[in-house]
């Protein structure tokens, strides 16, 4: 038969169905359970999102730059406002009820934390070069909870002078590596003299 299991508000560790039958198997007793063989076998393999993850943390390690985790809350004032970007406050996921202004909202880009952590770090010795390969929360009509996460990519420098062929360098180093080849924009809106290399799509 069916049975029919209600959950209360005090269980906020119940959150899917597998939950219930962790619950039913503890007092059932997991020794009293019948042991036996699947009736097909499965292999196990990583997600292709997390293993191209990976690839690009190995790659940007093995050219000198450190990997950062930061947090997926952060401030409007950090996400929006330091940035300069008060016009992308639609596409965030707000906290309803935050417990501190540190946590109002779901960042939307990488970079804002980031520059919080080389704010914190700026007496380290230059060059200081990181990297971070996490997701950010944006809002979406397409999905059922109303949003989505993108992984994204940044990569960092910061030095005394310009570090831009350090940055150009890291660039043509993850094209190569994941075969996507560079074209020329010729396009009238793109800058130092339409020679501006984009990642073909």
């Amino acid at each position: 038969g069916n049975l029919l299991v209600r959950v209360p508000p005090t269980r906020s560790d119940i959150l899917h169905a597998c939950d219930i039958y962790e619950d039913v198997a503890i007092a059932w007793g997991y020794n009293n359970i019948v042991k036996e063989l699947p009736t097909c076998m499965t292999v196990g393999k990583e997600f292709p999102l997390n293993q191209l993850s990976d690839l690009l943390r190995s790659e940007l390690a093995m050219v000198g730059f450190t990997e950062i985790l930061t947090w997926a809350l952060c401030s409007v004032q950090e996400n929006f406002v330091n940035v300069k970007r008060e016009h992308l406050m639609e596409t965030a996921v707000t906290i309803g009820n935050p417990k501190t202004l540190d946590f109002e909202v779901c960042r939307t880009s990488l970079l804002p934390c980031a520059l919080k952590t080389l704010a914190a770090n700026k007496d380290a010795p230059v060059p200081v070069k990181l990297f971070e390969v996490s997701d950010v929360i944006l809002v979406s009509d397409e999905h059922e909870s109303g949003a989505k996460n993108e992984r994204r990519l940044l990569v960092l420098y910061s030095g005394k002078e310009s570090g831009f062929e350090v940055v150009h360098g890291v660039l043509n180093r993850i094209m190569q590596v994941l075969g996507v080849p560079a074209e020329l924009d010729n396009s009238s809106s793109s800058s130092s003299n339409n020679r501006s290399p984009r990642e073909r799509k």
